[in-house]
């Protein structure tokens, strides 16, 4: 049985982490990406510049992610948008490959903190 694990929310906005120690969470982080919205924004932009910066702006959100999971032993369990897990995913095999043996996702619909909690808690049984 697990008794500590990592469990949170992510898509292309935020992503929002909680450390749960059994029943307890230990700690938060809510990350937001800075790319989100950025196709309206850049409207008068050609559609190529647009999507390099908007393709920067995700890495460096993943990258902060990845920077606050660190390189803990925790499990690490992200819902979210599928897409963006998908992303997710390829861009630690390609800069974080110390977090993809312990990284598991699942798509789902927006969901609130205690149904995030509920699933992280479901995890550690």
């Amino acid at each position: 049985m697990t008794t500590k694990l990592i469990v949170g929310w992510m898509d292309h906005s935020q992503a929002k982490l909680y450390w749960l120690d059994g029943e307890s969470v230990t700690r938060r982080e809510h990350i937001l990406s800075g790319a989100h919205g950025k196709r309206e924004e850049n409207a008068l932009k050609p559609e190529d510049v647009a999507d390099k910066e908007r393709m920067t702006a995700y890495r460096f959100f993943f990258d902060q992610v990845i920077k606050i999971v660190g390189h803990g032993d925790e499990s690490l369990y992200l819902l979210g948008h599928d897409q963006a897990l998908r992303q997710f995913r390829n861009h630690c095999e390609k800069n974080a490959a110390h977090l993809v043996p312990r990284l598991f996702e699942t798509p789902a619909d927006k969901l609130t903190e205690p149904q995030i909690l509920a699933h992280g808690r479901k995890q550690m049984k």
